[in-house]
């Protein structure tokens, strides 16, 4: 700064006239320095403009996960209409200008909703129209198989499982997806064959599976169920306990604590329901029902065994009161006819014989 004003006292005239020029210069030829500004302001502007984009797009892809997740939650609570409206809502409202991958979910989940309200004939409309527009995605096939089954459409159920196992004996490298919708629609295939009465078929699917999964309890409480079918009980209560000491659950994979709940809760249901005296053993499945219950607080439907356990056993107090208590929770068929049945047999001091084994 001291230099800058040592050279303006030693020539002043010159300095000014710098300054002059300068000054006249950008009077009388604004252009670069409005060129400068609106360069400044462009680039400020796209900067801005980017950021409140993506800031947007952010708030809109978090908005519709959170809808589809509250849908979800809905749906398991029973809650249909609430759940059929926010998925409603989400369709009506596609997104703009960003990619959101998951459309057809939220009309599978739809489809899905549709489904347990009994509204069939939607359901189905919105699972073909998925179909029709992603034919090679395997899991819209098994939302219809799912369908099917709620209608009782055995045929129908068939058809698709071998729909879905046909697309992937044809195919070369599979994904796991692909993997995953070919075991279970072999799964779906044998049930269907069982609930239509043809039991060596059924058990035909359910050994095959066995040989290519022989770790998975699920299977064969399946084979169970095609036994207690065909009314042979022991054989069906043979299976049951296989598939609850195949293995212990591995308690830090919540999808294997889970299957372990699944076959665990089958036995003592078994055990607590079945028509053969020889079988039924209340002590055990009340023993069964509450360990169900300790591994996890999302199996709630065991507080229905272990009702029928009590019954069972005689404490019909006991057995009303959990019977209540569930019915109670706001979850999907918790207060459905089967468990109305379940409580009222319990009112009459009489215990619960499952008899869905009888029935399609």
């Amino acid at each position: 700064m001291r230099t800058i004003l040592r050279e303006i006292r030693k020539s002043p005239l010159a300095v000014c006239g710098v300054f002059g020029v300068l000054l006249f210069l950008a009077y009388a030829y604004p252009a670069p320095l409005l060129w400068l500004r609106d360069q400044f302001n462009e680039k400020v502007s796209k900067k801005l403009s980017k950021n409140f984009s993506e800031w947007r797009q952010r708030r809109e892809i978090q908005w519709r996960a959170d809808e589809m997740n509250a849908a979800r939650e809905l749906h398991v609570e029973g809650k249909l209409d609430a759940a059929a409206e926010k998925l409603e809502r989400l369709l009506s409202h596609p997104p703009k200008r960003i990619y959101w991958p998951y459309p057809g979910h939220i009309r599978q989940e739809l489809a899905l909703v549709r489904r347990d309200q009994g509204r069939f004939e939607d359901a189905l409309r919105e699972v073909n129209w998925l179909i029709t527009r992603e034919p090679n995605y395997l899991d819209f096939y098994l939302t219809r198989v799912e369908i099917f089954f709620a209608m009782k459409e055995w045929r129908e159920v068939l058809h698709d499982c071998e729909e879905v196992i046909d697309r992937v004996k044809d195919k070369g490298k599979l994904e796991n997806s692909e993997i995953s919708a070919n075991y279970r629609a072999w799964q779906k295939h044998s049930l269907a064959w069982a609930r239509m009465g043809e039991y060596q078929k059924a058990e035909v699917d359910i050994r095959k599976i066995i040989r290519d999964a022989p770790s998975d309890r699920e299977n064969y409480a399946l084979l169970a169920e095609v036994y207690a079918r065909q009314k042979d009980y022991k054989q069906a209560h043979k299976y049951s306990l296989q598939a609850f000491e195949l293995r212990t659950p591995d308690l830090t994979d919540d999808d294997d604590v889970a299957s372990w709940c699944l076959v665990a809760n089958v036995l003592a249901e078994f055990l607590a329901t079945c028509p053969d005296a020889s079988v039924r053993d209340g002590k055990q499945a009340k023993q069964i029902a509450e360990e169900v219950l300790a591994k996890s607080d999302r199996f709630t439907f065991a507080k229905t065994t272990l009702a029928a356990a009590y019954a069972e056993l005689g404490d019909f107090e006991k057995a009303v009161e959990l019977q209540s208590q569930f019915m109670a929770l706001p979850l999907l068929h918790a207060n459905s006819s089967h468990q109305q049945a379940r409580l009222e047999s319990y009112q009459r001091k009489q215990p619960f014989r499952l008899m869905r084994y009888e029935e399609p």
